[in-house]
């Protein structure tokens, strides 16, 4: 089966990052030949992850998340951005993941932003970010203000055209699959 971790480093409840990465997740769940997603929300590690930042030990939820992570056909990454860039909470997250663990492995980025002046964050330190360590990245990145939601957790008709371009992207990367 033909899995794609999806992280959410939304630290809010409710999240504009976090419901993102659910409409990803949405989307991606549908017939038997659709990839499987795994969910993983970075708020629920944030302790383990910041002690695996001060320590370099990782906790067996950390540890868990990471090999999800790497045992994936491919990866969706949500980022809240903040200041033009990737919240520090994604950046620790990343920060232990060894080149070689996610080479040439499909990755979709993903945003949650104030306006759509952050979308240049995407294209620029996050995409920057997964080029050093190696990753296919899809051309389609996908940013989510406020304005794109229609309500809560439901994406506005512009928003799931990109959700929907950006899914079959990642489908196609990881082979030729349709979500």
């Amino acid at each position: 089966m033909t899995t794609i971790a999806i992280i959410s480093a939304g630290t809010r409840t409710p999240s504009q990052s976090s419901a993102l990465a659910g409409c990803f997740a949405d989307r991606l769940q549908g017939s038997a030949s659709s990839p499987q997603p795994h969910l993983i929300e970075l708020r629920t590690l944030a302790t383990s992850i910041l002690l695996a930042t001060l320590t370099g030990e990782s906790d067996t939820g950390l540890r868990n998340a990471l090999q999800c992570l790497q045992q994936a056909d491919a990866m969706i990454m949500v980022t809240p951005l903040h200041n033009g860039s990737y919240s520090g909470l994604f950046k620790m997250f990343v920060d232990p993941i060894e080149p070689d663990a996610i080479r040439s492995k499909p990755v979709l980025l993903a945003a949650s932003g104030g306006t759509t002046r952050a979308s240049l964050a995407l294209d620029g330190p996050v995409r920057s970010l997964f080029g050093c360590l190696r990753a296919l990245v899809a051309p389609t990145v996908v940013l989510a203000t406020p304005a794109d939601w229609a309500g809560p957790g439901t994406p506005g008709p512009e928003l799931g055209d990109r959700i929907a371009r950006a899914s079959d992207e990642i489908a196609a990367l990881i082979g030729g699959l349709t979500p």
